[in-house]
């Protein structure tokens, strides 16, 4: 073969010519020869003739290219023949270029249709044919052979381009790719850049191989046709934008067969070539222009599309297209502005965007979109956000994803929950990517906040727990460690503010409840089991133990949404009889049992349920609340392993006090989890610092069942807190007394230790061996013993008594008049005195009730002479900063010493801890109110609070008036409780009677007497003049109370009027003199309540039951008081306001000073009446598609407190300056207060516009009928202050002028007003005696009729 090839290599090319001719000559005897001796021959014809160049001796050969085109050799049925002519006539025509040896178009077909036939043997590289059709392709692609083929006008010709296209299309594949693809490429540019104009078919073999599913199916034609895409800059391109242009106005519904396809093939060839489309971005712009919301809609979707598309340059090259594009983020259109949302997160996670700006300028526009009115917006920007945080979260700084934990305060549900979704699931993200390396800071700082944020979902009504519990079950991955675990949730704790620490406690608290009712279901479950197993099922049995279980069922679903059918999914796996149930919960509400077993017992319980049982989904839920993960055992040992570690590096010193008050945490809400932990405390029980030392205490005091047991390591750990309770600070002693008075009380091991501490602190104090340095931890010590074992108290009260009030209390008090600090002997004498009145607590021994009492009365002269002290001698209290502290430390002691003895309230006492209030009310105020609702003192301590009504700033007039609500919301209860209680035993008279003790409106009279008891309440003279100004401000104070009284409840106002008449048949007990206050205090009230009454509509008719008064405070006399007559000679005024000033009005007073000294200023009202120009709504912006910038709406605020089905008005407009033609929308999804609908009061306004606020008021009275709202009766709680800094104007958006406001209802017409005259009595009685001012020259009619004739005109 070497041999012969070298001979052939020697040939001429005449010479290979002339042998092909001759082998020529033999296919006529060959084809009757045989397949073998034909292929031969067409072989030995195909080498001679490559050996023959372009155009040279084409003249030799002269019959061979005729016998080549015989329909014998081109239709033979063995393709071998066929492909072996093919490649022959592919040389003549290589030959003989560029003449052609065919002139007939017909001949010349069948060539090609001989060459498409041939060339789909490419397919297969490892056949035999391969080789020989490879050859043919070389030889079509050396010269362009098929470029004839666009010039055959005989029949068929037309389908040859297209054929050709799909059969090398078909051929090319990835096995072949790397031999043929660059021919093959070259044989169809070729044929692209020859044709005058792409033919549809031709079009549509290309852009078919750049889409699905032909692009999947075959990479290498997919890529044969992308190269097509770049290299034909003229013919293809050009059809190619025709074909998109056309497809784009037609929206798809072209004659095309991919026409309807026209977004796919786009988004294909801009991601080949995004220049070749130059003419289409145009159309594509114009369209987001168009006016249409729904042509901009596809718009937006598909140049979105296209931007987002995998390797897409068109962001690059066509950036001032991307510019028009990013301010459809502004777009008016609700749903364009969504798609723009949901696009930003793909394009910037697609890879494809390069330049940094571009990706800060997307995600300020989510920032926008989070603010933005509609809520389907604010989803969609929720999601791209947090869609960035987990896979870049580089691109989302820690301002813009608490911009997300801010919309868990967002109006509409959806949001809320999803956002706690989208927050919680890049928490885990970001979890698993640090599982097993430190966490960078930036990344800490980025997301640790997100689980307190979560745990606020509790504070959310239609959250709460229920969905926060799973949420925080779910929030570790599996393969995070639980030391991992526990370092993430200190670095939590690290950014947990109160309101999520209160939460966290809460859902512990809830937690624990649930187990707790759950073990006693499970208790009572198995008795019922054994009853039946050793009595039979006797039916009487069953129905005892039916309700006893329905009571139960009831137990647990209590802890759920909805109880009632949390019950039922109770009751149906009770009835289930698969044992291991039950077993698996008796063991999930273990303190003991591990994270690994509760899953497991989780996963086989709920297999056992199966997922078709309706109970399913409920018993998920269940077993999340009755696992104490992620909190159990195994965390509590994690963290303080932590902490202990942590114990000896000085630096991570912040580190143990996070680990320790997470843990305090734990002990206080679940202090079951805290077994065995004696070894970990003891290190920090002798730390050196005091705060560790504080709150390894407090661990101890909340979970003291972690000493439980006798070993060495507890016994040195209580030693430790004998010591602490002398020697240690005061919150220490405290907390370790706490502890061992629980293991005296709880009858464990060490009943003695708390008594032999006791005993060493006597004996100390009777020899007068206590060091000034152990006097905290000494006083909490004897404060903790008093509060909780009274009887251990009051066998060394002598020793302790005599020390504070002979020793301590005698001491004298630094002299530095001009000193604002409280010296510490001053709080040392104020920590006696607290531990004075603690000793107070009634003891369950009746022996000592004596002693007790007696001692009580001496604590409580103690507290006099403090109280009580003379002007002249507070000298000895030594500077005003110790004065006022002893004073206020009094008052909180006798406040303590009322709690369990509510006799000794006398009115002396009442009154000036009452007054302490006006000093120092940021102490007081939450004294008072968590003393009546946690520990049930009197409601005649919720009277002082009134005082803060005058000479205080609004923050303290709010937090007194949201602390009096709180307080008779709390009474309230408390009466009907009383009510149900002794609803049995009692008679109704002395029921309604002494409930009436028990009830809200009894604070009145407490606050009648203690105002009469004001030290700055005017004499009698002084304040008779000037038509009684000088009383004005205790009306205030009398305003305030009442309308906080009435804002929960208008069936009150029977009772108060009642007793304020009734007070006119009583003197004061402890002074007379004084009585003439309580009678004018009195009518004010009455004054008040009608006027209130009035206003409102309200029903002021008789109550029923008889009053009843404290004997310390009133003295009941036979006749009424008597007020002076108001001319001389007449008869004096008896029955309401017969003591009243005359000319008294209920009228505002200055406004209250600010910080600054200066009075805020109001703004001054505008008459809707005399100025008919002003606008009675917002004007509305004009149509445009671009929404306000984001600082036109930063004056927007959340309301948390917005129930779900509240819709509003999503499409409303008003107009933004400095945002023209923006789509401004109200709300931006932020709801906003309304506005009050109320009577303003007359003296809100200037003297000047006092006819008109009369004309007003009088309208006001005529038509308004409706029933109050809760902001309206705070009003009359605020009554007086000043406009812009007033409670009385409740919420209101920021700047809002009070003209503005509206204050009325919505007029009625005239019949439907006269129809309310004729159909009300009842009203009109009331209008006509109900009485705004006191004028006897203008007497209504029911005044007049409880007067004497001798005094009428």
């Amino acid at each position: 073969r070497v041999l012969l090839d070298a001979m052939a290599e020697q040939k001429t090319e005449r010479e290979c010519a002339m042998e092909a001719e001759r082998l020529g000559n033999k296919l006529k005897s060959a084809m009757n020869s045989g397949k073998s001796q034909l292929v031969k021959i067409l072989k030995d014809i195909s080498d001679a003739l490559s050996r023959v160049g372009q155009g040279e001796d084409g003249g030799e050969m002269k019959d061979l290219p005729r016998k080549l085109i015989t329909a014998t050799l081109l239709k033979h049925k063995e393709k071998e023949v066929r492909l072996y002519a093919a490649l022959c006539l592919s040389d003549v025509l290589r030959i003989f270029a560029p003449e052609d040896p065919y002139q007939d178009d017909l001949v010349l077909k069948g060539v090609y249709v001989a060459f498409l036939d041939a060339l789909a043997h490419l397919k297969d590289p490892s056949k035999s044919t391969f080789e020989c059709a490879h050859a043919l392709l070389q030889n079509i692609a050396a010269i362009g052979l098929c470029v004839p083929m666009l010039d055959l006008e005989c029949e068929g010709a037309d389908a040859l381009v297209p054929q050709l296209f799909e059969t090398l299309f078909d051929a090319l594949n990835p096995s072949n790719a790397g031999l043929v693809e660059e021919d093959v490429t070259k044989v169809l540019a070729i044929m692209i850049e020859e044709d005058e104009s792409t033919s549809p078919e031709v079009l549509h073999a290309v852009l078919e191989r750049l889409i699905q599913p032909m692009r999947g199916e075959n990479s290498a034609a997919h890529s044969l046709a992308c190269n097509l895409v770049r290299k034909s800059e003229n013919n293809l391109q050009l059809a190619v934008q025709h074909f998109l242009t056309d497809a784009l106005n037609a929206r798809g519904a072209g004659d095309h067969p991919l026409s309807k396809r026209y977004v796919d093939v786009l988004e294909a060839v801009a991601v080949v070539d995004s220049t070749s489309l130059v003419t289409v971005w145009p159309v594509i712009m114009d369209e987001l222009q168009n006016d249409d919301e729904e042509a901009r809609l596809r718009a937006v979707r598909l140049f979105g599309r296209i931007l987002s598309a995998p390797g897409s340059a068109v962001a690059r090259d066509f950036g001032n297209y991307l510019q028009q594009f990013l301010k459809r983020f502004n777009d008016k259109c609700t749903a364009v502005r969504v798609e723009m949302c949901k696009w930003g997160a793909s394009f910037l996670l697609c890879g494809n965007n390069s330049d940094p700006s571009v990706a800060r300028e997307v995600v300020e526009s989510f920032d926008q979109r989070l603010l933005d009115f509609n809520q389907e917006v604010r989803c969609a920007s929720v999601s791209a956000i947090c869609d960035l945080a987990e896979s870049i979260p580089r691109l989302i700084e820690p301002e813009l994803l608490k911009a997300v934990g801010d919309r868990m305060v967002d109006k509409k549900n959806s949001v809320r929950r999803l956002v706690m979704k989208r927050l919680s699931a890049a928490y885990r993200v970001y979890v698993a990517r640090f599982a097993d390396t430190d966490t960078p800071p930036a990344e800490a700082l980025r997301f640790d906040w997100i689980p307190s944020l979560l745990l606020k979902g509790c504070y959310q009504p239609d959250i709460k727990y229920h969905v926060v519990e799973p949420i925080l079950a779910d929030l570790f991955p599996a393969k995070v460690s639980m030391e991992r675990r526990s370092t993430y949730w200190l670095q939590a704790l690290c950014s947990m503010d109160e309101a999520s620490s209160r939460a966290f406690t809460h859902m512990l608290g809830a937690k624990l409840k649930v187990q707790r009712d759950m073990r006693e279901y499970l208790s009572v479950r198995q008795k019922s089991k054994a009853s039946q197993q050793s009595q039979g099922a006797e039916e009487a049995a069953e129905e005892v133990d039916a309700e006893t279980l329905a009571r139960q069922f009831t137990k647990v679903g209590s802890n759920f949404p909805d109880p009632k059918k949390a019950a039922g999914h109770m009751e149906k796996i009770h009835a289930m009889k698969d044992g291991n149930i039950f077993r698996g919960l008796s063991a999930l509400i273990k303190p003991d049992t591990s994270a690994a077993e509760c899953e497991r017992i989780t996963d086989d319980i709920l297999k056992r349920i199966g997922s078709k049982n309706p109970a399913y989904e409920w018993a998920k839920l269940l077993l999340v609340k009755l696992s104490q993960q992620p909190f159990g055992r195994e965390h509590v040992c994690r963290v303080l392993e932590m902490a202990v570690a942590a114990v000896v590096d000085k630096g991570k010193l912040s580190s143990v006090t996070a680990a320790l008050q997470h843990l305090v945490q734990l002990a206080t809400s679940a202090p079951h989890v805290f077994g065995v932990v004696a070894k970990d405390l003891t290190s920090l029980v002798h730390h050196g610092n005091e705060n560790v030392v504080e709150m390894a205490c407090r661990i101890t005091a909340s979970a003291p069942s972690c000493l439980d047991g006798t070993s060495t390591l507890q016994g040195a750990i209580i030693d430790r807190l004998k010591v602490l309770c002398v020697e240690g600070t005061g919150a220490q002693a405290k907390q370790a007394a706490r502890t061992l008075v629980w293991l005296a009380c709880d009858g464990k091991e060490g009943r003695g230790h708390i008594k032999e501490v006791l005993e060493v602190i006597s004996e100390a104090a009777r020899d007068d061996e206590l060091l000034d340095s152990n006097l905290p931890g000494v006083l909490a010590t004897v404060s903790v013993v008093g509060q909780r074992m009274p009887a251990l108290f009051m066998q060394h009260v002598d020793d302790i008594e005599t020390f504070i009030v002979k020793d301590l209390m005698a001491r004298p008090l630094p002299q530095s008049p001009k000193s604002s600090r409280v010296s510490s002997l001053a709080q040392m004498q104020s920590s006696g005195l607290k531990a004075l009145a603690i000793g107070c607590t009634r003891s369950q021994e009746k022996s000592q009730a004596a002693t007790r009492s007696a001692y009580t009365k001496r604590v409580v002269e103690v507290l006099r002479s403090i109280l009580l002290v003379d002007a002249n001698d507070m000298e000895r209290f030594g500077s005003a900063a110790d004065a006022a502290h002893l004073r206020v430390a009094a008052g909180k002691a006798f406040l303590v010493l009322v709690r369990s003895t509510p006799s000794f309230v006398q009115p002396d006492l009442f009154v000036s801890t009452s007054l302490l209030v006006i000093d120092s009310p940021a102490e007081m105020i939450g004294k008072f109110e968590h003393g009546i609702i946690k520990h049930g003192l009197p409601q005649a301590f919720a009277a002082p609070l009134a005082l803060c009504a005058v000479g205080h700033d609004s923050i303290t007039r709010k937090t007194a008036a949201d602390a009096l609500s709180s307080i008779f919301a709390n009474l309230r209860r408390r009466s009907v409780e009383f009510r149900e209680r002794y609803a049995s035993s009692m008679d109704a008279a002395a029921l309604n009677r002494t409930a009436l003790t028990h009830s809200a409106e009894y604070t009145l009279p407490y606050l009648v007497f203690l105002l009469a008891h004001h030290p700055d309440l005017p004499s009698k003279e002084t304040g008779a003049a000037n038509n009684g100004v000088a009383y004005r401000p205790f009306q205030q104070m009398v305003s305030f109370l009442v309308g906080t009284l009435t804002a929960g409840s208008k069936q009150c106002l029977p009772a108060a009027l009642k007793m304020m008449r009734a007070l006119k048949g009583t003197v004061d007990s402890t002074n007379v003199d004084l009585s003439h206050g309580i009678y004018v205090m009195s009518d004010i009230t009455l004054l008040v309540l009608n006027k209130l009454a009035t206003q409102k509509g309200w029903d002021n008719g008789q109550f029923p039951g008889q009053i009843s008064w404290p004997k310390a405070f009133f003295t009941l006399q036979e006749r009424r008081a008597k007020g002076d007559p108001i001319d001389e000679g007449m008869a004096p005024r008896v029955g309401d306001y017969s003591h009243l000033p005359v000319g008294f009005e209920l009228k505002a007073a200055a406004a209250p000073k600010q910080a600054d000294g200066q009075r805020s200023k109001t703004a001054p009202r505008r008459s809707r009446k005399k100025d008919p120009k002003t606008p009675l709504r917002k004007n509305v912006a004009a149509p445009s598609r671009r929404l306000p910038s984001r600082a036109a709406r930063r004056a927007a605020f959340v309301d948390t407190d917005g129930e779900e089905d509240h819709d509003e008005d999503e499409d409303a407009m008003m107009e933004v300056d400095g945002d023209d033609g923006g789509a401004n929308l109200a709300t931006f999804g932020l709801r906003r207060e309304p506005a009050l609908e109320l009577p303003a009061p007359s003296g809100w306004k200037g003297e000047e516009e006092e006819e008109e606020e009369l004309e007003e008021e009088d309208e006001f009275e005529e038509e308004s009928d409706d029933e109050p709202s809760e902001d309206e009766n705070e009003a009359l709680a605020n009554e007086g202050n000043e406009a812009l800094d007033s409670p009385v104007m409740g919420k209101r958006k920021s700047g809002a002028p009070l003209a503005v406001r509206t204050n009325t209802p919505p007029p009625r017409s005239r019949s439907a007003r006269t129809a309310a005259k004729v159909t009300s009595p009842l009203a009109d009685k009331r209008r006509t005696t109900a009485a705004s001012s006191y004028d006897p020259e203008n007497l209504d009619g029911a005044t007049i009729g409880r007067v004497s004739k001798q005094r009428r005109r």
